[in-house]
């Protein structure tokens, strides 16, 4: 039997969402005490894709509006990252970059306790942060050549 045929695959999209009108800073959450799976840490908008989304953009679109109530364009993939949970099962991230669309923020307290826009130096403390958050941000910032190479 092929090693990968008995794993469970979960795929999570996520969007770095830009907003131009407040200096192209990107919006950070946090997420709810309520949350079962890293409460109260920072993360960008993001979750599984779901089989009905039909593509990954949309499980983008649809995750952003959840959590956010706003509407994302411009999205491409940033970055992925391929891990395993406590089980074994494969998990793939899927990251993306997007532009703010339309739409006011209102934020879906069940997963988001509130949110904030950063740079690359306002970003909090690195344990803050769920898993692989701030390495992608900082390598996001470093790529619009925000953060200087030493």
């Amino acid at each position: 039997m092929d090693k990968l045929a008995k794993h469970k695959f979960v795929i999570n999209v996520s969007a770095i969402v830009r907003f131009p009108k407040v200096g192209n800073r990107v919006i950070i959450q946090k997420r709810s005490v309520k949350e079962e799976t890293n409460p109260g840490k920072w993360c960008i908008p993001g979750g599984k894709l779901d089989f009905e989304d039909g593509s990954v953009e949309a499980g983008v679109r649809r995750e952003v509006k959840e959590e956010l109530n706003i509407k994302i364009e411009n999205i491409k993939l940033f970055e992925s990252h391929v891990t395993h949970d406590q089980h074994e099962n494969q998990k793939i991230y899927l990251v993306f970059t997007a532009d703010y669309k339309s739409g006011a923020i209102k934020i879906d307290t069940n997963e988001v306790e509130t949110y904030t826009y950063v740079k690359n130096t306002k970003l909090p403390n690195g344990d803050e942060f769920i898993p692989f958050t701030k390495e992608i941000l900082e390598d996001y910032f470093k790529r619009e050549g925000e953060i200087k190479n030493d």
